[in-house]
């Protein structure tokens, strides 16, 4: 008898490292996790590409059976006058959620001078995206000043630790808005307290990728009136192009120089494509690139956007396209979508990590675009070309900018994904 499968291996980490990702971007900030030594983990893992003290309550069965109310006095004040953290966010794990300890009742005891919050980590509150996304919500409300109504300053929402080019993503989404007269900064990226203080003060905030960002930008309409735009991930660029648009147009800047303006760029790196290909004295090798079986592998919005890219604008072909979210009935729409780009493209929906690596080994794929995790799945099996545009990732270094958003990022991209098929295959 064939035995039900009963567990998935889901895909999702635990809310402590979303919550760890967003608070190691704050300058002098301080994590504590409550929970055992394990919970750890995930809080260091997001230490390992930002500086992140980092210290935790030893919960033990005991503490578990009577309460860990005074081990978490105990560690705040060690962490306060050991390290002088500006910031301490403190995240519960499951097992402290489960006993339901006061947390906010120490805090207030103790009468610090700086600011803690607190951030629900456990896995069945909070998985990796939703732990960035109350982490973000959290801050801001805790932090947030009253707002300056003469603000003209766009927020950019970004998605934390998405792949290790957001950050280079997001500068040039502030350089490019900059080109049409419009201030911008990068939320939640390098920043200190005082920062997140004057985030309230904006007049629009930009959400870049659905699946974060919203809860914040729906929280910072009710609590401050900022409106706030969806672009979705600004790769191609027809992408990228909506993405000024749709800014312009919700800051009612739209005119015939900004119209001349985004033609003028959109020239210049068509123009930069010719030139590129230009280069290849021999032979072009697009027709081969076509003709090699690919599958894209990510969150929804990384998945339409490389496929809309790929299918749209550079003329290729993609076998398969895996979007990382259980499936159901509110997913039709999303689906119909990937197929309005690419009909004869298979999607498929899931969060089993255990059905993702079978895919992956039972399919010759000759191009990944995904994470380190496909890579792995795929490793040893035959010859392909990987291209890294999802977490985790972690094989390789990067000292230069390596984005992909935007227009410099697509070239950046293309020659990226040019090169590595080219190179693997040996045209």
């Amino acid at each position: 008898m064939t035995e039900e499968k009963n567990c998935l291996d889901s895909i999702r980490k635990c809310g402590i490292l979303g919550v760890s990702r967003i608070a190691a971007q704050i300058k002098d900030a301080s994590v504590i996790v409550h929970g055992p030594k394990g919970c750890v983990l995930p809080a260091f893992e997001a230490s390992l590409t930002n500086p992140l003290s980092i210290s935790y309550t030893e919960m033990c069965r005991e503490t578990t059976v009577f309460g860990g109310e005074d081990d978490i006095a105990y560690k705040i004040r060690k962490e306060y006058f050991t390290n002088n953290p500006r910031i301490i966010v403190l995240i519960s794990s499951c097992a402290s959620e489960i006993i339901g300890d006061d947390i906010k009742g120490v805090i207030h005891s103790l009468d610090l001078d700086i600011p803690i919050i607190t951030v629900e980590g456990g896995s069945f509150i909070n998985d990796h995206i939703s732990g960035c996304n109350t982490a973000m919500e959290r801050l801001v409300h805790e932090l947030g000043a009253p707002r300056d109504e003469n603000s003209e300053i766009v927020n950019i929402i970004p998605p934390v630790e998405k792949y290790s080019g957001w950050k280079d993503d997001g500068a040039y989404l502030v350089k490019l808005l900059g080109k049409f007269g419009i201030s911008a900064r990068v939320l939640f990226c390098g920043v200190d307290v005082d920062d997140i203080r004057n985030y309230p003060s904006a007049a629009l905030n930009v959400i870049i990728d659905r699946e974060y960002g919203s809860k914040l930008a729906e929280y910072m309409n009710e609590e401050y009136g900022i409106p706030y735009i969806s672009c979705g991930y600004p790769i191609g660029l027809e992408a990228t192009d909506m993405f000024v648009s749709s800014v312009l147009r919700a800051l009612g800047r739209e005119s015939r120089e900004t119209d001349e303006m985004r033609d003028m760029l959109l020239d210049e790196v068509r123009q930069s494509f010719r030139n590129g290909l230009g280069r290849v004295t021999t032979f072009r090798y697009l027709e081969e690139i076509s003709d090699k079986k690919k599958i894209i592998v990510g969150n929804y919005d990384t998945s339409e956007a490389f496929l809309r890219f790929l299918v749209k604008e550079f003329d290729d072909n993609v076998e398969t396209v895996i979007v990382k979210k259980p499936k159901t009935d509110d997913n039709i729409d999303l689906e119909g979508r990937l197929k309005e780009i690419s009909s004869g493209t298979n999607v498929i929906f899931t969060d089993d990590r255990g059905e993702i690596i079978d895919h992956i080994r039972n399919n010759d794929y000759d191009v990944i675009l995904g994470s380190d995790n496909e890579y792995l799945a795929a490793q040893g099996e035959k010859t392909f070309a990987y291209i890294n545009v999802e977490y985790p990732w972690a094989r390789k270094i990067n000292f230069m900018p390596d984005g992909f958003a935007g227009y410099e990022g697509l070239l950046r991209f293309i020659e990226v994904y040019y090169n590595k098929i080219a190179d693997k295959f040996d045209f």
